[in-house]
Formats: C-alpha cells, structure tokens, sequence
C-alpha cells in the first residue's frame, strides 16, 4: 500500500505543473477563439488524474490510522 502512495504523489507532483500550464495556455490562446476537441480533452482526463491522486493523498493518512488502530485493537485480544 505504500508504494502505491508514494506512486500516487509522484504522478501528482509531475502532472500538477503541465496541467498548469496546459491551462494557462488553453485560456490565453482560444479566448474567442473555438477550443479544439483533443486539446479539452487532454486538460479534462489531467484534471481528473490530480483530483484523483488529490483525492487519495487526501484521505491516506486517515486510512492509515484507522488500519493501526485496528491492528492495535486485534493484537490486545
């Protein structure tokens, strides 16, 4: 599970700043001008990749401390 975290933060970490410049570039260069298909495409499947390793480094340190407990609590039985 670990490795998967560290997995996680990484593609979070290299993806965040293309996104931010994918973004930046797509709201300077189409103002006014049609958004071509494939270029919102590739900032939609972006954004859902950082929502979704976001979202999972969110929520890993809570998981881990509900498994410690749990570990606790069987090793006292």
């Amino acid at each position: 599970m670990k490795k998967i975290a560290i997995l996680f933060r990484k593609i979070h970490r290299y993806l965040t700043i293309p996104f931010v410049i994918l973004t930046l570039l797509v709201m300077v260069f189409t103002k006014g001008m049609p958004i071509n298909e494939s270029l919102f495409r590739l900032q939609r499947i972006s954004m859902l990749v950082l929502a979704f390793t976001g979202i999972y480094m969110f929520f890993y340190p809570y998981y881990t401390k509900i498994i410690k407990k749990r570990n606790i609590v069987k090793g006292q039985e």
